[in-house]
C-alpha cells in the first residue's frame, strides 16, 4: 500500500496514502464536510449516500484493482484532503478513467491538491 510524506505550503507534515477499511467512518466524515464547503463536487451536502459498509467495498475494491486508487491526505491523522481514481472495468475501457480531487476549505491554496495530483499511479505497485 502506498504511504508518503510530504511537506505543505505552510510546512506542514502531510501523509498522503492508501485508506482501509477502518478509515471508512473517517472518509465519509470527510466527505461530508467538504461536501457543505464547495460547489465543485458532483454532489452535495448530503447527497453522498454510502453506507459505512460500501465505503469499505469501495476502499476494498480499490485496493485489489489494478487502475483503481484511493489516497487520503493527513495532517496530525485527520483526512483533509482525497483522490479517488476509477479506471474502466470493460477491457476496452481499462485504459481511461475518471479522477476525483477534493481538499478541505481551510487547506486550499497549500500544496496538498498538487501533491495529491502529482502522485504516479506506478508507486502503487512498486
Amino acid at each position: 500500500m502506498f504511504y508518503n510524506t510530504y511537506k505543505t505550503n505552510q510546512n506542514q507534515t502531510l501523509v498522503v496514502r492508501e485508506p482501509d477499511k477502518n478509515d471508512a467512518r473517517n472518509l465519509l466524515k470527510y466527505i461530508d464536510k467538504v461536501s457543505a464547503e464547495t460547489d465543485f463536487l458532483t454532489f452535495g451536502p448530503g447527497e453522498y449516500e454510502m453506507s459505512l459498509e460500501d465505503e469499505k467495498k469501495i476502499i476494498e475494491t480499490c485496493q485489489k484493482s489494478l487502475n483503481k486508487i484511493i489516497l487520503i491526505a493527513e495532517i496530525k491523522d485527520e483526512i483533509i484532503g482525497c483522490l479517488i481514481f476509477r479506471g474502466g472495468d470493460r477491457l476496452r475501457t481499462q485504459h481511461t478513467g475518471e479522477l476525483g480531487l477534493s481538499v478541505i476549505n481551510s487547506c486550499w491554496r497549500t500544496g496538498i491538491g498538487s501533491i495529491l495530483i502529482a502522485f504516479d499511479i506506478k508507486d502503487k505497485f512498486r
